[in-house]
């Protein structure tokens, strides 16, 4: 995968967070984060013998590759690493201090 995402590997466990909603109405819902399924808006374009994709919803996930299938398959993994490298930046910060997380629905047209 060529792609302008450089990121550093997960450790691994998230700490006491990952059971958070173990009670309650929320329970599971920390646990099934991993089975959420998001759309995005995948745009492909060729450039000479290259195919140049990017998501519309999140700056800076490109990707580039020899073959249309290639891209597509390099973007959803990129997407991948961008979105769960946010969220452990996020816990990160926010070690030490009282947060809510909780799921939302937001219908986008």
């Amino acid at each position: 995968m060529r792609s302008s995402l450089f990121l550093k590997p997960s450790t691994g466990n998230s700490g006491p967070r990952a059971s958070r909603f173990s009670r309650g109405p929320l329970a599971g819902l920390w646990h099934n984060r991993e089975n959420m399924e998001n759309q995005y808006t995948g745009v492909f374009e060729q450039v000479g013998e290259w195919w140049i994709g990017h998501v519309e919803e999140l700056p800076g996930c490109n990707v580039q590759e020899r073959t249309l299938d290639e891209a597509r398959e390099s973007l959803k993994e990129a997407v991948q690493l961008i979105v769960s490298a946010n969220r452990e930046l996020a816990r990160q910060e926010s070690e030490g201090h009282e947060v809510v997380r909780e799921s939302l629905a937001v219908p986008v047209e």
